[in-house]
């Protein structure tokens, strides 16, 4: 009876990591297929030179959210600054984004010490968003030879949304 207890409590545990896992290889699936159509008619292909990210949002609970994020690119390091936001579409037509809760910053180093020309990295991050944070600004700050500046504007929901944001920098 113990053994059935202990297997019953461990494929609990396996479930919430497999669909980590899952939107995980998700964003990396939105950066690839972006790479992919994007860079195909640059002169050295998907080798081109460039800066991305690709993020993957969904709200956990009432209070937090996560993302997981694929950045590509040769760069020094890159910061992220992380508003939630109220997102509301007015009768006009137009959008209106209000930020709303706590601004979470994550400061990276070192990124970009290998041979490939845009090399990769993942992270995911869990945020604090208020009950009313519908969405979510993603600020990106590429440190390198150049600043490079870039965001995200995303829906946030109890399913994952996932969106690319790149720069292609000048030769």
């Amino acid at each position: 009876m113990r053994k059935g207890l202990l297997l019953c409590v461990g494929f609990l545990l396996i479930v919430p990591l497999f669909a980590i896992a899952q939107e995980q290889n998700s964003t990396l699936r939105a950066y690839l297929e972006w790479r992919h159509q994007a860079l195909a008619r640059q002169p050295l292909g998907e080798a081109t030179p460039h800066y991305a990210l690709a993020a993957t949002t969904r709200r956990l609970d009432t209070t937090s959210a996560q993302i997981d994020l694929v950045i590509a690119g040769k760069m020094q390091g890159y910061t992220l600054v992380i508003q939630p936001l109220r997102i509301n579409k007015l009768a006009d037509g137009t959008v209106s984004q209000v930020s709303v809760g706590e601004v979470s910053t994550m400061n990276v180093n070192g990124i970009g010490k290998s041979d490939d020309p845009n090399p990769l990295s993942s992270t995911s991050v869990k945020v604090r968003a208020v009950p009313e944070a519908n969405g979510v600004q993603i600020r990106w700050e590429v440190r390198g030879k150049e600043k490079v500046d870039a965001q995200l504007v995303m829906w946030m929901k109890d399913q994952p949304e996932t969106s690319v944001s790149s720069i292609l920098p000048a030769a």
